[in-house]
């Protein structure tokens, strides 16, 4: 069973800007790599997210020193997720060729736009040691390993 805690955020106008600026820089952080990969792969190159993501801490003070304003957390879960959908896009790829099944969605990434409802970011640093839960519940519920 799974249980899902729904949080309502009423940050202040501090918070907020910093949010928004958490945001985009994820957006930009994700349509940079992706950007990347496109480049690196059309060159003959066998791109990676680690790769990306090393690459992108090398020259982010350089040519975007604006993304210090923000945890560098917010860009590593940025790269990490384009990694991600990369990695569902060649599994279903594989499942297509394997099966025949020509209905089977793609779902190559795309770039993101701005302004979108669906900004999002996300800055999981992970729990503190590990086998331990990120986030603890207490109550009714209790996560394994507590």
């Amino acid at each position: 069973m799974r249980m899902v805690h729904k949080i309502a955020l009423d940050p202040n106008n501090k918070q907020e800007t910093y949010f928004r600026k958490a945001a985009g820089t994820a957006r930009f952080a994700y349509n940079w790599a992706l950007a990347e990969w496109e480049k690196q792969y059309a060159e003959g190159g066998q791109p990676s997210e680690i790769s990306l993501r090393r690459y992108l801490n090398y020259i982010k003070e350089e040519f975007y020193p604006w993304m210090a304003e923000v945890s560098k957390n917010v860009i590593q879960q940025a790269i990490k997720n384009l990694g991600a959908a990369y990695q569902n896009f060649f599994s279903r790829l594989a499942e297509r060729k394997r099966t025949g099944n020509k209905r089977i969605k793609l779902g190559y990434p795309k770039f993101k736009k701005k302004g979108r409802c669906t900004d999002s970011f996300r800055a999981d640093g992970g729990p503190a040691t590990k086998g331990a839960d990120a986030v603890r519940v207490d109550g009714r519920y209790t996560l394994r390993g507590q």
